[in-house]
This record gives structure tokens, C-alpha cells and sequence, in this order.
């Protein structure tokens, strides 16, 4: 009872604390009223709080054209709203909020003034803004009316309803009215101005802007009669004229502005002053400092006024010499007591015509020549400073151009030049024959450019490099000499040779020829390398080489001066022992040899030229060698395939000389045999082959063959003699004798052939011998299948090495490996037709195959190549032949087996190779008729197969077809299995015996399948006892384990009962229709005194005895007791 008394006191304070909860929240959730404003917070505020307090400010949220809240703070909705009205006049300027209906103007011109008397009427509109914001009436209108260019003579007349005043505007100046009235009404402004007339040449102007109004008219009132009048743009159009009291008067009507000017056509037209725009392009040519030329090319052209003649004043004691010749103008010196500047010579052009409008082109050669008679010819001449500014048009009020410099000899320039001018890189010449050597802009006139020209000095450098060869017979020269010229052009050059001889000077673009006398070679350049700054001569000669030590040789000298110290290279040939003479060398300092850049190894010495001797003399003492060759022979001889393979390897070492050829005793067996094939490489390069004429065909001599080598050999040559002979077919128990020519190298006097290891190579099928010789095995490592032998070989010259060979004894000791299997059974109607393939490795020379009984043989094949006469012994043997030389074969068989059954359990016999010592990986491909079904196989094949759904039901696959198969183990491609097939494919690894597997005809299977289904389905149909659970259950089992057992005929089985299922289905269908036709429907009969039912369905009930069963049926109760 406590308990219950806790509980109930809990939740009574919950529900009043609930209940507390209900009525403070909607208190403290009430939103303020927007309509009345907040309370003032200062007036709530203690007075000591109300001094400094913060306040944060409104935020509003705007949302920009992507739809982003912007924060906007203190932003009211006032101030929206007045911006959002800016915008919008400011979007519509289509409707105004007035209109101008009407302008009219009357002017009158009096000496220089016109006083003109303008009326503007002005409409107001109201537009649909200011309907909407209702500010007909209580709004300022500004209204512009133009009339800039007069000045009010009294205030303005106005007439209409409302407030108004007019100010002008401090921007453009134009007046301005502004009106306060009401829409639609009509405002009249009448000013009296002052407008200045404008006088340009013959003509006068009236000018006066108004704004455009629905209806102008102008009267304008000039003096004089038979007044010329025109309107100067479309605004207006003039109607009509006519004279007034001595006066002209014109009519104008358009829609704004006035802008008027007339003559009177007694009056002359003055010419303007000309203004002229002087372009020039001047081209000074330098030819020394008494002579320069300076033509000038100017374009001339008026800014305003027309011109026919205007002076052009050339440079400073300069002359014209010639000028162009066009039609349209004539240009003439004009004579120094016309000049108005007689320090100047002056040339006046004259026009015939106007001047083009594009202006007028022209050009003008001038030339400045002194003489210098009285002074010496070799006295040198003081540089004087000659302006070249020049080619002045004195009317011009605008001059520009530009410079251009150009020197014809060995002269250089020197300027002084003003602010007015700036010189600029040298662009290329127009013409291009000479070179500018500067180039000035000018920008004005009077501008100051001065010149003074100096004979440039020369300064040739010489930068030398010299080789001296010195051979046994001659000393040869090669010299290159890098010439660098600054200053005046040079065109002759010197050397000092000696006594050398020359043979060879160039190149032949930069010597024009040269000429030897005295020791001095003469070299004359090209006109081209002349003008060049930089260039190279290669000069070469040669000279005896003395009989006895020592050597002493000049060297040859350039008289130019030198930049660098020459260096000389001193190179020796290899039978040449040459050592240097210190105290007898005069200007060459020895420097350390270097390392020969030249593949030539040579001996190297290196020297520098001493810049303080005057010659280069070369001293040593030599000594000439006897050439020396060395030969290292090496011999290998191969038994190949049908072929005897011979190399002969010669090492040369070459002393104290080159090497250029060699020489080879070749025997005469070899260019006999038309089969043979005879190469020589020397350093891995292949030679061209040698053809001997001096030995007879048949003959058992040897022929001497000199061979050409591909370059000078200094040092060390490897050449290789590679030849091969046939080799006769060898029977499998005979012998072939074979005596083997060698090629041997000859050396002459002061050469040594020394011998290198010999050997012999064979393959492991053949056996060779040496007639009276032991072959002792090689200890190097030779190839798999291949036997090394030391070949013995005591002489350099031997003619020829005899050879037995033989054919090894079949099977002795060699392996014999089977890679890949491949078997193919096809069952057919008659027969099982067989393909078998096999790849072999062995280096036996023959191989046996053990057919099953019965047997029949077919086409055979090795290495895709047919066996013709292949036969079975009596016993099933087949026996094939190898090729011994070849470690790889492909075995391929065609045969055919009887056939033990047309359907049911099959067992077929692979054949068996003997003497296999592994296997690989074997396959067997079986292939039955379509109406045939592979259902099971044992398992000594493990099975490479799938299933697949076709669209009618599921079909097994091999993973690999025929031609997969045939690319696996390298076999012939034969036709392709027909479509109508099954196929299947088995695999193992290991030697294959036989194919143990069943089929099933497609008859049977549709029997056992359909014909189970359709007699248990039957049964079940018409005995309900069968339909018990336990056996479904029991029914269900065997079918699972037959399923596992034999998966494969249990697919096939389940494909094949489809038919039966079918039928037992059909006749369930038929027994359900057939028992209901029978069975009677309900009727009501009467039956004694009562009513009875016949064929009404009772529930089956069992009455149990002591208790009451109740059937309910409509209309009815029954009740049965016991």
C-alpha cells in the first residue's frame, strides 16, 4: 500500500509541473505585434543607463538574381521604395512627362547680330506612374529648352496655368524650365535673344539649337538681295525665299534647330593661307669625306587651303643634282640672287594642277663635293663636321621624317645631333645593296644633325691552328687560320711558308687565288669576303722527308697578328720513332701529349707558339721500323644438319705500321663447290667475297686470296673466315669419311702465326672421329644437345682435318620427353577415327608408337612434313625416323579403331610412344554424331567442359575447339568439325591409356526421361495412395542422389522428362474434367413423408458414440446420435 500511495504523490507532481509548463510557453513564444510600434527603451531605462547603450542594428535580407539572401542592415522599406522608383523612371524613357508641340522662330541679321524672337509651346503628360502615385499637380517638372548660343535681351514671356520659373544650366548652358501644373495643361515661352553671326570666308552662319518639337518653323531676315542660302544638316529644310524691302528672306520648316549659311554671289572667294605637312625619307650615302650624296623623298600635303608652288632649301653646301619627272609638276633651282638665303641653295616645285588630295610625292638628289687641290696625297685631312639637316619647306608648319646612313668604303661616321632628333636601331635597307650603318628620326624644323667622316684603320687578327704529319716519306702540313678583320676592309693577306710546297689553299668562296714566291704566300680574297668580318682559310702542304736524322723543319707563320699562341700538333706514324730535339726547337714551348682525338692511334705531341719569337722551327731525331704482324689462329668446326660449319678466327696485332690488307690460302675445294658459302667479317663487318682465277675447277691446290680491308688498321684486327660444306646423308648404320679444307691467313717477312685453342662441336646423335687420334672432351660448357671436343691441331698451315661420323645408337642413354598430347576420337557410324599429335623432345633418331589392336593406319606426319612408306608392323609398331640434328618434333598420326558398339559403354585404347621418360599435359577430344550424348566417364579423364543455356534448353561445351587445340600444341590446320557434332574434351597430365565414357542414344534418353516421368505421373493420377508424403519424400531423395551421383545424366535426364511432364499434366487435366462430368449435382427429391437430398456433399464425420454430430447445410440441419 506505501508503494501505491509513492507512486500516486509522483505523478501528481508531474501533471502540475506539466501543467505549469502548458501555460509559460505560449507566454514566452508570443510574437510582437508589427503594427504598433516598440516601446521607447530609453523611457524604461534607469537614468543611469540611458547615456551610453548599444543597439544593434535592423537586419533585412534581399535576395539577388541567383536567389542568395544578401544581409542588408538598417534598410528600411521607405528608402526602397523611393529607389525602386529611380529605377523605374530611369528604365522608361519612352513616355515623358512632357511634350514640345510647337517652335517658332523669326530672326533678323543686322551687320554681325541677329535678333531673334523664339516662342516654345509646351505640353504636360500625365504618365501611368505618376496616376498610379497620384502627383498630377503637387510635382516639379523640369523641361529643357535649349537656345545655348544666344543671350536674353529681357525676362521671358509666359503664358498658362500653374507655378514656373527658368534658370539655365550650368552644365551645357542651355535654359531650363521648370513647372509645377497640372497634367494636360499648356505652357507658352516667348524669349528675345541675341544670336553672333559667324563669318568663315565668303560665306555666313546662323546657328541656333532648339529641342525637337512636333511642329518648327524658322523666318530668318539676312541683308541684301539675291542672297545664296543653304541648311547645313537634316534638322530643317529651307521652303522658300524671297526679297523683302532690299532684304532676303528665308522660310525654314523641320523639327528642331537652326543652322543656316548664304553668300551673295557678287562676292569674291579669297583663298586661304596653305598649311602644309612635310613627310621625308632622306637617304645619305657616304662616299668619302669630299664626297656625299643625299636624296631625299618627300611627300607634301596642305592641312587647309590649296597651294601651287612652295621652296624646299637643301643641306649646307649641298647642290641639286637631280630630281624626278612626273606630270603635274616642274622642279628647277632656283638661282642664289632669288634664294631668300644665299648660304642655301633653294628648289622651287610647281604645280600645274591642284595638289593631289593624298599629297603631292617626289624626290630630290642633292651632292656635296670639296676639292682638295694643293694638298698632298698621302698628307692626312683634318675631319670636318658637314650638317646634313636639310630639305626644309620653309611654309611647312609640320615636318617629319627620317635618316638613313650608308658608307661606301673604309670610312667611319661620327655624329652630333640636338633633342630634336633620335637615332634608332638600323632596320633593313629598302634596297638592300648597302648596308645602313645608322638611322635617325626627326620631328621638327629646325633640327641639327652633323657628321664628320675618318678613314677607318685596319685591324686583322689571326687566330692559328697547325698539324704537322710526319710520315716516313714526307712531311705534310695542314694549317687553319681564323681570320678576324675590324676596321678598314682588307683584301690581300700574307704567309710566311718557307720552303714548304703548297698544295691546296681555300675554301673557294672566301680565295680568289693566291700566288708563292719567295717563301711568301700571297693569298687575294673574294669580293664577297672582303665585306666579311669574320672567315677561315685552310692552307695544306707538304715537303721531302730528310734521308738521316735529325729532322729540321720551319713551320709556316701568318705576318698578320696574332690573338692566340698557334698550337701545333705533331703526329707520327706507327713505324716512326721521332724524339723531339729540345735545344734545337725555336719557338714552341712542349706541352703534355694528349690523347689522340682522330681514331688513327698515332703517336701525339702538342707545342705552343712563344709569342715572343718571330719563327717556329721544329727539331727531332727519327728512327723507321720494320712493320710487324702477329696472328692468333683459332679453328672451330660444327657437325650440323647436312653441313659442315668451319671458322677460322685470326687475331692481328700490327706493330710499327698499318695494316691493309691480308692475304688467305684458301683451298680450291671450297670455290668448287657450288654449295659451299664463303664469308669474311673483319670487326664484326662483313667483306665482299673474294673470287680466285689462278687454280683450275677439280684441282687440289690452294689459291692465294688478298683481301681489301674497310680502313687502316694501326693496332689490333679480328678477322673471321666462316664457310660451310655439304655433308653427306648418313645411313643409320653406315660411316661417312669427310675431309674438312681449311683456310689459313699468310704473313710475310717479320710475321708469326701463333694457335689458339682448337674444338669440335657435334650434335648427340652423331659420333665423330679423328682417323688415329683420341678426341678428349672440351671442359667448357657447351649447348644442351651438343657434344664439345678439343680439336687437335699442330700446325698453322694444315691443309685439312679428316673426319668419321656415324650415327649414334638409337635410345642409348638419351631422354626422351613428350611436352603435349593431343588425341582426337570421332565416332562414326563404322569406326572410331582417330588424330593423334604429339610433341616430342629428344635428340634420339628414331621414334616408336604402339597402336591398340586392330588398328588401321593412316596419313603421318613430323614437323608437319609427311612420312611417305610409314607403315604398322605385324605387331602394332610403328616406326619413324628423326631428324637428329633437331631437339623438337611434332609427331602427328591419323588412324581409325573398329567399333566395339553403336551406343552404351565405350572404351578406347590410346597408343603408347616407348622409352618416354616424362609427360606433359595430354588431351582427348571426343566427338559423337548429334543424336549421341556423352553421360558419363571415368575419372582418369577429368572433364573440360560447360554447360550453357541455348534458348531451348542447356547444351555442354568444350573450353577449347579444334583450332584452339591445333594453335596449343603447333599441329597442321585441317577442317573444321561439322556444327551437327557434340564434342567434348578431357584433360589430364601424364600418360593417357584409354577413353572410358557412356552415351546415350537422344531415342533412349527421351524413353528413360519421358517415359518414367509419364508412367510415375499416371500412377499418382489415378491411385491417390501414391500421393502419400513419405513417398514424395522417398521419391524426392533418389532424385537428389541420382543428381549428385551423376549430375550430367541427371541434366539430361531432367531435359528429356519435359515431354513426360507435359503429358502427366494433360492427363490430370483430362481426369479432373472426365470426374466432374461424372459426378451427380445436388437436387431435392421427395422421399416419404419428409424431404431428401441425393448427391449433396456430407462432411465426413465420424460419430463418436455418447456424442452428437452436426452437418449444417443450408436450408437444413442434420444431426446424427449413437
Amino acid at each position: 500500500m506505501g508503494s501505491t500511495r509513492l507512486i500516486r504523490v509522483a505523478l501528481c507532481c508531474a501533471v502540475t509541473i506539466i501543467v505549469q509548463l502548458l501555460c509559460v510557453l505560449p507566454a514566452q513564444c508570443q510574437v510582437p505585434n508589427a503594427d504598433q510600434p516598440d516601446s521607447d527603451p530609453e523611457a524604461s531605462a534607469p537614468p543611469a543607463e540611458t547615456a551610453v547603450r548599444e543597439v544593434e542594428p535592423r537586419v533585412f535580407y534581399l535576395l539577388d538574381n541567383k536567389g542568395k539572401p544578401i544581409w542588408v542592415p538598417n534598410f528600411s522599406f521607405e528608402q526602397w521604395q523611393r529607389w525602386f522608383e529611380q529605377d523605374q523612371r530611369l528604365r522608361d524613357p519612352v513616355t515623358p512627362p512632357f511634350v514640345h508641340q510647337r517652335t517658332t522662330v523669326v530672326a533678323r541679321v543686322v551687320e554681325d547680330v541677329a535678333s531673334v524672337s523664339a516662342e516654345l509651346q509646351v505640353r504636360l503628360v500625365a504618365t501611368d506612374r505618376q496616376l498610379s502615385n497620384q502627383q498630377k499637380a503637387n510635382r516639379w517638372t523640369r523641361i529643357p529648352l535649349g537656345l545655348v548660343e544666344g543671350a536674353l535681351q529681357q525676362l521671358p514671356v509666359y503664358a498658362g496655368v500653374g507655378n514656373q520659373f527658368v534658370t539655365r544650366s550650368p552644365v551645357d548652358g542651355q535654359l531650363v524650365a521648370w513647372v509645377k501644373a497640372a497634367a494636360d495643361s499648356v505652357h507658352t515661352w516667348k524669349f528675345e535673344l541675341k544670336v553672333p553671326v559667324v563669318h568663315k570666308a565668303n560665306d555666313s552662319q546662323l546657328r541656333l539649337s532648339v529641342p525637337p518639337a512636333v511642329e518648327f518653323t524658322a523666318r530668318l531676315r539676312v541683308p541684301g538681295t539675291r542672297v545664296l542660302g543653304s541648311v547645313e544638316g537634316g534638322a530643317s529644310v529651307l521652303r522658300s525665299t524671297r526679297e523683302v524691302d532690299g532684304d532676303t528672306e528665308f522660310l525654314f520648316e523641320g523639327r528642331s534647330g537652326l543652322s543656316v549659311a548664304w553668300r551673295s554671289p557678287g562676292e569674291k572667294q579669297s583663298l586661304l593661307p596653305a598649311r602644309l605637312d612635310v613627310r621625308a625619307r632622306i637617304r645619305v650615302t657616304v662616299e668619302g669625306p669630299d664626297y656625299v650624296t643625299s636624296r631625299a623623298d618627300l611627300t607634301v600635303r596642305s592641312f587647309s587651303g590649296d597651294y601651287r608652288s612652295f621652296l624646299v632649301r637643301l643641306p649646307p653646301g649641298m647642290e641639286l643634282l637631280s630630281h624626278s619627272e612626273q606630270r603635274g609638276y616642274t622642279i628647277e633651282a632656283l638661282p642664289a640672287d632669288q634664294s631668300p638665303d644665299q648660304a642655301f641653295q633653294y628648289a622651287q616645285v610647281s604645280l600645274q594642277n591642284k595638289a593631289p588630295e593624298d599629297g603631292l610625292n617626289f624626290w630630290l638628289l642633292a651632292v656635296m663635293q670639296r676639292d682638295r687641290e694643293g694638298q698632298e696625297e698621302n698628307q692626312e685631312v683634318d675631319a670636318v663636321e658637314v650638317e646634313m639637316a636639310g630639305f626644309d619647306v620653309p611654309q611647312a608648319v609640320r615636318q617629319r621624317g627620317q635618316i638613313d646612313f650608308a658608307v661606301n668604303g673604309d670610312w667611319t661616321l661620327n655624329w652630333r645631333h640636338d633633342r630634336a632628333v633620335r637615332r634608332v636601331t638600323p632596320r633593313v635597307d629598302a634596297d638592300g645593296a648597302t648596308r645602313l650603318v645608322a638611322q635617325f628620326l626627326y620631328h621638327q624644323f629646325p633640327y641639327q644633325l652633323s657628321m664628320a667622316v675618318r678613314e677607318k684603320t685596319r685591324d686583322v687578327r689571326v687566330e692559328p691552328k697547325l698539324e704537322l704529319d710526319v710520315q716516313p716519306a714526307r712531311l705534310e702540313f695542314v694549317a687553319l687560320l681564323d681570320y678576324q678583320v675590324r676596321g678598314a676592309r682588307t683584301s690581300e693577306l700574307t704567309i710566311d711558308v718557307g720552303a714548304w710546297h703548297v698544295d691546296q689553299v681555300g675554301p673557294e668562296e672566301i680565295v680568289l687565288e693566291h700566288q708563292l714566291a719567295d717563301g711568301r704566300l700571297q693569298i687575294q680574297l673574294t669580293p664577297a669576303a672582303i665585306d666579311l668580318d669574320q672567315f677561315s682559310i685552310r692552307l695544306s702542304g707538304y715537303q721531302e722527308m730528310p734521308e738521316e736524322s735529325p729532322l729540321e723543319v720551319e713551320l709556316p707563320v701568318p705576318l698578320e697578328r696574332t690573338v692566340n699562341p698557334t698550337q701545333v700538333t705533331v703526329q707520327t706514324a706507327r713505324n716512326l720513332e721521332l724524339v723531339p730535339i729540345t735545344e734545337r726547337i725555336v719557338g714552341l714551348v712542349p706541352l703534355a701529349a694528349l690523347a689522340a682525338t682522330n681514331p688513327e692511334p698515332r703517336d701525339e705531341l702538342l707545342f705552343r707558339q712563344d709569342m715572343s719569337a718571330r719563327s717556329m722551327r721544329f727539331a727531332a731525331d727519327f728512327q723507321i721500323r720494320e712493320r710487324q704482324v702477329a696472328v692468333e689462329l683459332a679453328t672451330s668446326v660444327g657437325v650440323e644438319a647436312g653441313q659442315l660449319r668451319v671458322q677460322r678466327r685470326a687475331n692481328y696485332q700490327v706493330t710499327f705500321g698499318a695494316l691493309t690488307e691480308i692475304a688467305l690460302q684458301v683451298p680450291a675445294v671450297i670455290f668448287d663447290e657450288p654449295l659451299a658459302r664463303f664469308e669474311i667479317w673483319a670487326d664484326g663487318e662483313k667483306l665482299p667475297a673474294p673470287v680466285s682465277e689462278s687454280v683450275s675447277p677439280g684441282s687440289a691446290e690452294t689459291a692465294l686470296v688478298e683481301v681489301l680491308l674497310p680502313r687502316e688498321v694501326f693496332d689490333r684486327t679480328r678477322i673471321l673466315v666462316e664457310y660451310t660444306i655439304p655433308l653427306p646423308s648418313i645411313a643409320s648404320d653406315g660411316q661417312v669419311d669427310v675431309a674438312v679444307p681449311l683456310v689459313a691467313p699468310v704473313v710475310g717477312d717479320g710475321g708469326a702465326i701463333s694457335l689458339a685453342p682448337s674444338f669440335l662441336q657435334c650434335e648427340d646423335a652423331l659420333e665423330v672421329q679423328i682417323p688415329g687420334e683420341d678426341l678428349v672432351v672440351s671442359a667448357r660448357s657447351s649447348l644442351e644437345g651438343k657434344r664439345e671436343f678439343e680439336l687437335p691441331i699442330a700446325v698453322a698451315d694444315l691443309p685439312q682435318i679428316k673426319l668419321a661420323i656415324r650415327r649414334a645408337e638409337t635410345g642409348r642413354g638419351i631422354p626422351m620427353i613428350v611436352k603435349q598430347t593431343w588425341l582426337q576420337t570421332w565416332i562414326t557410324s563404322e569406326h572410331y577415327w582417330n588424330r593423334m599429335s604429339v610433341r616430342v623432345e629428344t635428340r634420339q633418331s628414331r621414334i616408336q608408337v604402339r597402336f591398340p589392336e586392330g588398328a588401321d593406319l593412316g596419313p603421318v606426319a613430323i614437323n608437319q612434313q609427311p612420312v611417305q612408306g610409314a607403315a604398322l608392323e605385324p605387331s602394332g609398331l610403328l616406326d619413324v625416323s628423326l631428324e637428329p640434328l633437331s631437339a623438337e618434333h611434332l609427331l602427328e598420326v591419323w588412324y581409325s579403331l573398329p567399333l566395339d558398339s553403336a551406343q552404351g559403354r565405350r572404351r578406347v585404347a590410346a597408343p603408347q610412344i616407348d622409352g618416354v621418360t616424362r609427360f606433359g599435359r595430354s588431351y582427348w577430344q571426343l566427338v559423337t554424331p548429334a543424336n549421341q550424348h556423352l553421360t558419363w566417364s571415368s575419372d582418369a579423364l577429368s572433364e573440360e567442359s560447360h554447360w550453357h543455356w541455348t534458348g531451348w534448353g542447356w547444351r555442354r561445351e568444350e573450353l577449347r575447339d579444334q583450332q584452339a587445340l591445333e594453335r596449343w600444341i603447333g599441329a597442321s590446320e585441317q577442317d573444321a568439325l561439322p556444327v551437327d557434332t557434340n564434342r567434348y574434351l578431357f584433360a589430364t597430365v601424364g600418360a593417357v591409356r584409354e577413353l572410358d565414357c557412356l552415351t546415350l542414344s537422344r531415342h533412349l534418353l527421351l524413353l528413360l526421361g519421358s517415359g518414367g516421368i509419364l508412367a510415375v505421373g499416371l500412377l499418382m493420377v489415378y491411385f491417390k495412395r501414391l500421393r502419400h508424403p513419405a513417398l514424395l519424400v522417398f521419391a524426392g531423395a533418389i532424385l537428389v542422389g541420382l543428381a549428385g551421383w551423376v549430375p550430367d545424366l541427371a541434366l539430361l535426364l531432367g531435359q528429356a522428362a519435359a515431354t513426360g511432364l507435359l503429358l502427366v499434366a494433360l492427363a490430370q487435366l483430362l481426369h479432373i474434367a472426365v470426374w466432374r462430368r461424372s459426378t451427380p449435382s445436388t437436387t431435392e427429391k421427395p422421399h416419404g413423408d419428409g424431404v431428401g437430398l441425393e448427391g449433396a456433399g456430407l462432411p465426413d464425420v465420424i460419430p463418436v458414440p455418447g456424442t452428437t454430430a452436426t452437418a449444417t447445410v443450408p436450408g437444413m440441419q442434420l444431426e446424427a446420435k449413437s
